[in-house]
């Protein structure tokens, strides 16, 4: 009887990258490291990169510590880890400090509250947040992300984190700019601050490591200059390259770029515009930002929600005005100023062509309106920035619901 061996060796390495373009399917790759053992490993490698701890789901947290006791290796893969605290939380502790102990190669640390009820730090029960001051620590964690969390020690990364790369205060987050718990006393009768273990805090940074920035709020971007006056904080920022401040009003821009207006490359900013109602008169402009000493600046990014046309057109040319002749900036941004009038944008046309420190750069112009063609775009190009367009090197982007876009480019 005739019988054919169906079975094809495939060389792990094209398995291997295979499984590396399905990376981010993790309903696959759950299928594929049950399916067969030459699948198993590069697997799990990608779906244990990341994990999430529920610190109040105390079966699930049992389980990955089984499941890591039994194949210790997993372990090593995990390099971006988030945990989400909600009530409760106390009664995982016990099984949190092994599993945590176990994540050595931890590099991205998340710390998310519920956003329905977003726990305060200082409220957090003292074994979670010294477990959290412990790996916040660590010198291989080079960034931190806080979200739905209010009053994140802020001072005590920039202090006491000095190995910190990235830090990220998100949506819903309030930050504490000092240890000085005496500001709850009003608000909690009989308060009293539970600093992290003087072990943990023995040794002050004189330098932070620190790139990149990202701040969402008023409240955070104060808290973050308090943090670090020079007056009390004796940790230097001296490396800090990319920053964005979203909803931060423009007067509490100004001090981060003059502070850091030698190492900046990347200014990313949403600011928070002026208040103003219908039916009457627009209100004046916030400070114009000043770019003038900022001589490492390639890329600005400006982004506008809810400001009245009139107001955004005085601000665009005071702030953009200022970009030094000796700046080759290499790109500049603007998101949602759709609201400008053909006259107005004419004039900001004018402007933005003739700026030596413009002349190298590429404008990009990202409208949120429905995209329905290029022809459109082209059409917004020749009726809005004739000067750029005959200049080149601008672009028009329009974002439609989907998030897909269409361009325009000269």
């Amino acid at each position: 009887m005739l019988t054919t061996n169906l079975r094809v060796d495939v060389p792990q390495e094209i398995i291997d990258s295979v499984l590396d373009e399905l990376q981010d399917d993790r309903a696959v790759l759950s299928t594929c490291a049950l399916a067969s053992r030459s699948f198993r490993a590069r697997a799990q490698e990608h779906l244990y990169t990341g994990i999430t701890l529920d610190l109040s789901a105390q079966a699930r947290l049992s389980d990955l510590h089984t499941i890591l006791i039994t194949n210790p290796v997993l372990s090593d893969h995990v390099h971006d880890l988030s945990m989400l605290l909600r009530q409760g939380t106390f009664r995982t502790l016990q099984i949190l400090s092994p599993i945590l102990g176990m994540l050595s190669g931890v590099q991205n640390l998340t710390i998310s509250g519920d956003m329905s009820h977003p726990p305060m730090w200082d409220f957090i029960e003292p074994e979670l947040r010294s477990c959290m001051y412990t790996v916040m620590q660590r010198p291989n964690v080079t960034k931190v992300t806080a979200e739905n969390v209010h009053r994140v020690p802020i001072w005590y990364l920039i202090r006491h984190c000095g190995q910190l790369r990235y830090i990220d205060a998100g949506k819903g987050v309030s930050l504490a700019p000092d240890s000085d718990g005496d500001s709850l006393g009003a608000i909690f009768p009989g308060w009293s601050l539970s600093a992290p273990p003087s072990a943990l805090t023995s040794v002050t940074f004189p330098s932070s490591q620190l790139r990149t920035l990202r701040l969402d709020g008023i409240q955070c971007a104060i808290a973050f200059l308090r943090a670090t006056d020079p007056t009390s904080c004796r940790t230097r920022i001296p490396h800090l390259q990319t920053l964005v401040l979203i909803g931060v009003d423009p007067y509490a821009c100004q001090p981060f770029l003059d502070t850091y207006a030698q190492t900046l490359t990347t200014v990313d900013l949403a600011p928070a515009g002026p208040f103003f109602m219908q039916n009457m008169p627009p209100p004046p402009p916030p400070g114009f930002l000043v770019w003038t000493q900022m001589t490492a600046l390639r890329s600005i990014h400006l982004a506008f929600v809810d400001w009245e046309p009139q107001t955004l057109d005085i601000w665009l040319h005071g702030t953009l005005a200022s970009i030094p002749s000796v700046n080759r900036l290499e790109t500049l941004r603007l998101t949602g100023a759709a609201i400008l009038s053909v006259d107005m944008w004419r004039a900001l046309d004018t402007m933005l062509a003739g700026m030596d420190g413009l002349s190298r750069a590429h404008i990009r112009v990202d409208l949120k309106r429905d995209c329905t063609s290029r022809e459109i775009a082209e059409r917004f190009l020749r009726d809005n920035l004739p000067c750029l367009r005959e200049r080149g090197d601008v672009s028009v982007n329009w974002v439609d619901t989907s998030g897909e876009h269409c361009s325009e480019k000269h």
